[in-house]
């Protein structure tokens, strides 16, 4: 009798979990699509502004988004990249308010920015809440605009560090870009478990121009726009279809924070550092010996020197916190799962989906 109580209490926590999910994530969704007002996609791209940063750039450009709570992580990674990119031809920032902007112009002469306001997003946010999910949706409308505009081009996270440029790596070892709609970073390293890979990261990809691509971009926004998923888990769905072709990044190029926590072999030419939610971002990558500011936002360059000699030797600090172990636990209850016969497959594709995952954590 107490074991069928125990199981009748567990079955009813479970569905309390899941309706709780799903009630949270369509009052985010409608949050989200009341954001959305704020970025039509056709008033952002009849700019002539737009138009004419876009214009200034390469054939293959980067494209860097943020806000003012952002601005300081932007600049630690110009800091890092200043030396092998050039950001007059090879970066649009895309800016959500003019306090960034100008931030940006007093640092730096001749950038090409792009500003947008969007009140909505003028605020921090958190994982998952509707100014999250909100950023997401512009990000994809943005990219909606660029491919609209012919142009092919690499969405860019700022917390992450570059060994080497991206641009030049691709252009000497993946040639024939043309035959595919969308290259993905990977989550984890070339040291993760077989399950951990082929999996979007979803920091730094490149968005290949062609009609197939615009097709898989507007069935994105559609996920997006209509339903309680981010951006990667949307297109690990989409990039099953036979009519869309995504290519995955090697992990010798882009890895994720996962490789500072393994044998610090091989260092990657972009690490993204993401992952870590204790004491803020610029605390936790000043941690990692990878904030590259003074005190008054200029740019050290012994401490950029100082980086990029411990990704040599494997010496970048391995630090402990609760938010690392959570996400460790976490990716390792993934792993697992996803290595189940049959169920796995289908828990890799599908198993992301945020209002499907009970939040245990």
């Amino acid at each position: 009798m107490l074991n069928i109580n125990i199981l009748f209490i567990i079955c009813n926590l479970i569905v309390i979990l899941l309706i709780n999910n799903i009630l949270k994530g369509f009052i985010i969704v409608r949050e989200m699509n009341n954001c959305a007002l704020e970025f039509n996609y056709e008033d952002i791209l009849f700019d002539p502004l737009l138009g004419k940063a876009v214009s200034n750039l390469k054939n293959t450009f980067g494209v860097i988004m943020l806000n003012k709570h952002a601005v300081d992580i932007t600049l630690n990674w110009m800091c890092n990249v200043k030396d092998f990119i050039n950001f007059e031809d090879e970066i649009l920032f895309f800016t959500l308010d003019k306090e960034s902007k100008h931030e940006l112009e007093s640092r730096y002469k001749n950038l090409n920015i792009y500003t947008w306001e969007t009140d909505c997003l003028s605020e921090t946010f958190s994982f998952g809440d509707s100014k999250y999910m909100s950023f997401f949706l512009l990000r994809t409308t943005i990219i909606k605009v660029l491919l609209r505009l012919k142009r092919t081009f690499w969405m860019l996270q700022a917390d992450t560090i570059w060994k080497e440029s991206i641009f030049k790596i691709f252009n000497e070892n993946y040639i024939n870009r043309s035959d595919y709609n969308v290259f993905l970073d990977q989550s984890g390293y070339d040291g993760s478990d077989r399950n951990r890979k082929e999996v979007m990261n979803g920091a730094n990809f490149l968005i290949v121009f062609n009609n197939k691509t615009r097709q898989f971009i507007d069935d994105l926004y559609w996920y997006q726009s209509n339903f309680y998923v981010t951006d990667p888990d949307a297109i690990k769905i989409m990039c099953t279809n036979s009519m869309y072709k995504c290519n995955y990044i090697d992990h010798k190029y882009i890895s994720g924070w996962e490789w500072v926590y393994g044998n610090q072999t091989n260092p990657p030419a972009l690490l993204q550092m993401d992952g870590e939610t204790e004491g803020g971002k610029i605390l936790t990558m000043t941690r990692y010996k990878m904030w590259f500011l003074n005190n008054d936002k200029s740019c050290n360059k012994n401490y950029v020197n100082n980086l990029q000699r411990m990704l040599r030797i494997g010496g970048v600090p391995k630090l402990f916190s609760t938010s690392k172990m959570k996400q460790s636990v976490l990716l390792y209850i993934g792993q697992v799962l996803s290595s189940i016969p049959i169920f796995g497959r289908w828990y890799k594709i599908y198993g992301g989906l945020p209002s499907l995952t009970l939040q245990f954590f």
